[in-house]
Formats: structure tokens, C-alpha cells, sequence
């Protein structure tokens, strides 16, 4: 969908799955097939609980499966309750399972509240093959490139208000990229509803409220029934829902001679009902704009603390751009280290730390091991993404790992941040690249973002990856000299 959600909302953190899941049995060690050896990793450390409170000591899932990885290598399988979990970590494991297409559904449950059940994150088999080739077309190449004007015409509303701002003054990256990705994906995908600022600002405050929420419960802290806690997500929720109806009954409403593209459109046109409708609505737009404005976030970070990249992607936009100063879809390609800069982050910041996959019909053999039919399969991204093997001093951002020399050096599945498996690839994944790159050209155009000294910026590892608290930066006017 994590437009990165649905690409990035392929998995969550387990800690809270004995509280809101029937523990499904699979007493299978991993040495389901004669001659196949048993699989390496951890031993259930009791009945109830699995290895699930190594998770917890770790920190995070994306934290554990580092751990795990580090101790039996690239294939390791550990326990949620009575079920077997096997994690992958290599570039060639990826390519191996890469047209496997359901996702078990143990790693969506949390998210049943906020996306309705009857959202495409859980739709598997004929059914969401039909769905991802139904709605895949409203976020191609050409439907992102005509959204390209769009973006630009945000952006500069972003630079006029950041241009308001007093010289010193601490920019909230958070928020404003929030904002910024949130009016891109409704307008790209529900047409001219979300036009109004206050109503984005209310949204998205719902939305915080939602994900906060969803957040505790992963650390297994349910909101007893009739709480005021419950109260609060629900009406936020509520929220939510109530503006996507409003949004679906306008659409509807429109009248236009025009061939219909949007998602919105496509979900109207196949009758898809209303309750669906939502959840679909509701999955693409936080996928559009959570997991992109986190790039977004991470990417103004780390050009304000290396500030020689931030001076390269400037002289790359003043060449491209040249004297109109906008990115259209004839130039929009040309951003090359602009490009480079969002894969660098992606990498560096694993905003995407994993992905799950299962086969519930047969089992599933990679090398000298089977992995038990119906056992869920986790992409440990984030692990491989941090592997010196694949990249050496992995924690230094060096956007010049991605130049097309260096790509060609790699294993293609060694960086697969948007996920790959059975055509399940984030289908926004264009979108969100042209949207960040288009904030990023006209910022850089207009400002030197330095970062704020003193400020410690800490990862909090998640369904994506986001700064523990609010990333400030400060602005620095370019002279028309620069």
C-alpha cells in the first residue's frame, strides 16, 4: 500500500500477539521433509510465550532478528507461543521465495481496528492478486507523473511557509513532513477533498492518536473495554472513517467526462462496498503518507548532519531545474543523486526493518532446509540492509553506494526496501520516491538546512522506523549568488 505503509505494513512486532491471537499450533521443528536439516535458531523458552519475551529484552522485533541472525546466521527460526517462526537474512533467501504471495495473517491482526478486516493488508490467494491488479494502475509510472505538478505546487507552499519562519528559529521535520506527504496522497487518490489545511491537521492528529495507540498494544498494553483510552481511538478512528465517507459520497457525486484514474475512482467503478471501501481508502492513505514521510523526516536529518551531500544534491537541482526552478516529468529522472540520497536513508535508517510472507499449502524448501507449510517466513530487510558483507561500514550514510557502478557490484535482493515477494512490492513505492525527491529539490533550492547542535536523534524501531521524538532542524536563505 508501507504508499510505503501498505509496502512497509507487511509485518509488526510480536509482543502483544498472545493477548489478540489464538495461538495457532504447529509443533513442527523444522525437519518436516526426510534428509533435511533441522533449522537452526532458538528452542521455545515455555509454552505460553515463546521466545516472544527475547523480543521484549531486545527491544524491538527488527533489534531481535539482528541478535537472532548474529547468532545462527542467515536462516534462524524462533518461537510465538506454540508456532514456529522462521527469519531470513540473505539477499539470495529473498530471491529464493520472491514469488511467494500471502501474508499470514498473525502479522496483521493488531491491525484490524484501524484498517476494518476487510482491508486489502488481509486479503491473500485469487482474492488479493485480483486487488493488487485492480488497484496497482492508479500509482504507475504515468499516473505518478501526472502527479508531478501537483507535488511541485506543494512543495512551494512548503518553502513559502518555511520562508515565513524566523532565521534561527527550530523547524519541526516531523510534522511539516507529515503534512506534506498526507495532502499529497489524499489529493493524488481521493481528488479534492482534503483541499483544506485544518482538515489535514485534524486528520492527521486522529491518526496520531490511532498510532500511538496501536503502538502500545504491540507492547502488549490492551485498552480495557469502556476506557477512556478506548474511547479516545475510537472516536479518533472515527474521525477518520467519517472524512473517507465524505470523500467516497463527493467523489461519487462529481461529475466528470474524464477517464477516472484515482483510487478512489477505480474503488467506485468496480462497486467495491462501502464497508471494503474504507478499509482500502484507509490502508493506502496511511501507507502513502506514514512510511514516505518518515523518508522525508530521516532524509532532512541526515543532509543537515552532512552537510558536503546536501551541498552535491544542491548543485544536481540548480543544474537540472535550471532557470524555472520546478521539477515536471521531463526532469524529474535527472535528480540521479537525489535518488541516491532517498536510498541511502532508506538503507541507513531501515525505515522498512522486515516483511513476512508464508505458504499455508506446501512446504517451503530453501537449500538443505524445509520450512513446514503454514509457518510464517519474516524478511529480516533491516538485518541485511546493515550487512557489512553487502555493505561495507554499513553505518556511515554514503549516498555514492548507490551510483550505478556500485549497484551492479551487488546482489539485487540485498536492497529491497519497498519488499518484492509475489508481486506484493509496495505499489506506491514510484510515488513516494517522485513526492520526497520534489520536496527535497525545492527545499534544497531555497534553503541550507543545518542541524540543530546538540540534538540526539534516536531510532524507534516499529512497523517503520521513526525518530523516538520530533527531529528539528533550522534554515538558512540561498542568495540568488548560490
Amino acid at each position: 500500500m508501507s504508499v510505503l505503509l501498505l509496502c512497509i505494513v507487511v509485518a509488526v512486532p510480536f509482543l502483544a500477539l498472545l493477548v489478540l491471537l489464538p495461538i495457532i499450533k504447529n509443533k513442527m521443528t523444522g525437519s518436516g521433509m526426510l534428509g533435511s536439516k533441522d533449522i537452526p535458531g532458538l528452542k521455545s523458552q515455555n509454552t505460553k510465550n515463546g521466545n516472544l519475551d527475547l523480543v521484549k529484552k531486545r527491544g524491538s522485533l527488527h533489534e531481535f532478528l539482528i541478535w537472532l541472525h548474529q547468532q545462527y546466521g542467515p536462516i534462524a527460526k524462533f518461537w510465538l507461543g506454540e508456532q514456529m517462526a522462521v527469519s531470513i537474512a540473505s539477499p539470495q533467501l529473498f530471491k529464493e521465495t520472491s514469488r511467494m504471495f500471502d501474508r499470514p495473517e498473525v502479522l496483521m491482526h493488531i491491525f484490524k481496528p484501524l484498517f476494518t478486516e476487510h482491508a486489502i493488508p488481509f486479503a491473500n490467494k485469487e482474492d488479493g492478486k485480483w486487488r493488487r491488479n485492480t488497484y496497482d494502475p492508479s500509482y504507475s509510472h504515468g499516473s505518478v507523473m501526472r502527479c508531478i505538478a501537483k507535488f511541485q505546487t506543494l512543495a512551494e507552499e512548503l518553502v513559502e511557509k518555511w520562508s515565513q519562519t524566523p532565521r534561527g528559529e527550530h523547524i519541526p521535520c516531523r510534522q511539516e513532513a507529515f503534512l506534506f506527504t498526507l495532502k499529497a496522497i489524499t489529493q493524488a487518490s481521493l481528488g479534492d477533498y482534503f483541499l483544506d489545511e485544518e482538515q489535514i491537521i485534524q486528520f492527521l492528529k486522529a491518526y496520531d492518536v490511532c498510532w500511538y495507540d496501536m503502538e502500545e498494544r504491540l507492547t502488549g498494553d490492551i485498552p480495557q473495554p469502556g476506557s477512556e483510552r478506548e474511547k479516545k481511538f475510537n472516536n479518533a478512528n472515527k474521525y477518520m472513517k467519517e472524512r473517507l465517507a465524505a470523500a467516497i459520497d463527493l467523489r461519487r457525486k462529481t461529475p466528470t467526462t474524464e477517464k477516472r484514474e484515482m483510487l478512489i475512482d477505480v474503488l467506485i467503478e468496480n462497486n467495491i462496498p462501502d464497508d471494503m471501501l474504507q478499509g482500502e481508502l484507509i490502508s493506502f492513505i496511511i501507507g502513502g503518507f506514514h512510511s514516505s514521510g518518515n523518508l522525508l523526516v530521516w532524509a532532512l536529518h541526515f543532509i543537515s548532519v552532512y552537510t558536503v551531500v546536501q551541498e552535491k544534491m544542491f548543485q544536481e537541482v540548480k543544474a537540472v531545474l535550471g532557470d524555472t526552478g520546478k521539477v515536471t516529468p521531463d526532469n524529474i529522472a535527472q535528480l540521479v543523486f537525489i535518488r541516491q540520497v532517498m536510498d541511502e536513508t532508506l538503507r541507513v535508517a531501515v525505515v522498512a526493518p522486515y516483511a513476512g510472507r508464508y505458504d499455508d499449502e506446501k512446504d517451503v524448501k530453501l537449500g538443505d532446509y524445509v520450512i513446514p507449510a503454514g509457518t510464517p517466513i519474516l524478511y529480516a530487510l533491516g538485518v541485511v540492509l546493515n550487512d557489512p558483507t553487502c555493505w561495507p561500514n554499513p553505518k556511515k550514510f554514503d549516498p555514492d553506494r548507490f551510483s550505478p557502478e556500485k549497484v551492479s557490484e551487488r546482489h539485487p535482493y540485498s536492497f529491497q526496501p519497498f519488499g518484492f515477494a509475489g508481486k506484493r512490492k509496495c505499489p506506491g513505492y514510484r510515488f513516494a520516491y517522485a513526492e520526497v525527491a520534489t520536496a527535497l529539490a525545492n527545499i534544497l533550492l531555497r534553503f541550507q538546512v543545518h542541524e540543530v547542535k546538540g540534538q540526539k536523534v534516536k531510532a524507534k524501531y516499529g512497523l517503520v522506523t521513526t525518530p523516538e521524538d520530533e527531529v528539528w532542524i533550522t534554515l538558512t536563505e540561498r542568495s540568488s549568488n548560490n
